[in-house]
């Protein structure tokens, strides 16, 4: 399923001014009816490209959509990414009753997925603005936003949301933005990072009171020495080189009850991004990675190795296999085959009729000839016992000869 430009309006725009054209009615999709005002039309006031709404204290239990944009969406089956098209993607909630959802819907009426936001729900930060979530019935979703800032608007949204359904309590809530390259970092470890800072008003971002965004020069700290607040210590944990960070801090990991000046009150819920520049690692830490990747590479030379034996054994294998193939004599084809046949006919064809008698043959003959001539002038003609000589000049059978009545098997060369 797709939609055209024209369709984003479904999505994120509101109607003509003073109508209702072209609102989407996301408390039907939230609920049902709304518990504060029946049949109201929450609509996201924003152009295309999605900007930040801020959300109202609105009285009662009504919903409101907090945050929307246009995403391109995909169901996963497996492990396989299922491209769903492009829908619309809004955070809708009450920051009355603290209940807040995460919805895809087509149109205005027709919801894909919903997903409740709690301080349990993952929001999982990807590369090339994607995200991906579990809805409420464990179906794994991945959305792609269409840019880097339409995609931290909406986690930081995201991030506030879990904040608030805990009721604004004692837990901070990172939110990653982009994930960085390299190890991550602890305590004990130096980094450098730029950051914005903002108050939590409202439920969602209010006024900011510092910055060093737009510096030459980065923040430099080390984690874990309370040098920075407690929620700077906790909140970079784990974050790597290039990584950016949403923190919803609340008061009593910041400035407690006295605030610090006329920028931050007293209880005040602070929210930071933090994104990091430079990092430099513990001493032990870089000796583990450098073993790490001297083992990475050892076992890569490995496998190397092991591949190129096995291609040469296999090299080898199959030349010994041509040089067998090559010196063997050709197979003799199966007896009673038409081959055998066919071949056992041409032999016979170029055989004499003649038997061809041999020397020795030739010779006790002869031999044989003489004693009976001798023995006719001495006396009479005898009676040839059974089994005895045959004279020369009588009938002699055809004596056998090798390829007359055997089977092509017997012939010289063939096996």
């Amino acid at each position: 399923m797709s939609f055209l430009d024209d369709d984003d309006g479904d999505f994120l725009a509101s109607g003509p001014a003073g109508g209702t054209g072209g609102a989407p009615k996301l408390a039907s999709l939230f609920g049902g009816e709304s518990r504060g005002q029946s049949d109201e039309n929450f609509q996201y006031k924003a152009p295309k490209q999605p900007k930040k709404q801020k959300a109202s204290a609105a009285g009662g239990d009504a919903a409101a959509v907090l945050q929307a944009a246009a995403v391109h969406s995909y169901k996963y089956t497996g492990d396989q990414a299922v491209n769903q098209g492009k829908v619309g993607a809004a955070i809708i909630g009450s920051h009355a009753s603290k209940d807040y959802k995460l919805l895809l819907y087509v149109g205005k009426q027709q919801a894909v997925a919903t997903a409740a936001i709690t301080m349990q729900f993952n929001f999982l930060a990807q590369p090339n603005n994607y995200a991906s979530f579990y809805d409420d019935q464990r179906q794994r979703w991945s959305i792609c936003f269409d840019s880097a800032l339409a995609a931290w608007d909406f986690s930081k949204h995201v991030a506030m949301a879990k904040f608030n359904s805990a009721g604004g309590g004692i837990l901070m809530v990172p939110q990653d933005l982009s994930m960085g390259d390299g190890m991550t970092l602890g305590v004990g470890d130096q980094l450098e990072c730029k950051y914005t800072g903002w108050l939590m008003q409202e439920h969602t971002i209010g006024k900011m009171f510092d910055s060093n965004a737009s510096s030459d020069k980065s923040f430099r700290f080390k984690i874990g020495k309370g040098k920075v607040i407690k929620g700077w210590d906790e909140g970079v944990v784990g974050m790597k080189k290039g990584g950016r960070r949403f923190l919803v801090i609340p008061s009593s990991l910041a400035y407690g009850s006295q605030g610090a000046g006329d920028r931050i009150p007293p209880n005040a819920i602070l929210l930071f991004e933090v994104e990091i520049k430079k990092v430099k690692f513990t001493k032990e830490k870089e000796a583990e990675a450098a073993a790490a990747e001297a083992a990475k590479q050892q076992a890569a030379a490995a496998a190397a190795e092991t591949v190129s034996n096995a291609s040469a054994d296999s090299d080898i294998e199959s030349r010994g296999r041509s040089l067998s193939s090559a010196s063997l004599p050709e197979q003799s084809p199966a007896p009673g085959s038409q081959k055998a046949k066919l071949l056992s006919r041409i032999a016979k064809m170029g055989q004499s009729v003649i038997p061809v008698v041999s020397a020795t043959d030739i010779g006790d003959a002869v031999d044989a000839g003489t004693t009976a001539s001798h023995q006719q002038e001495a006396q009479p003609q005898a009676a040839i016992p059974v089994g005895g000589a045959v004279p020369v000049g009588m009938a002699q059978q055809p004596q056998q000869q090798p390829g007359m009545g055997m089977q092509p098997g017997g012939q010289p060369g063939m096996q």
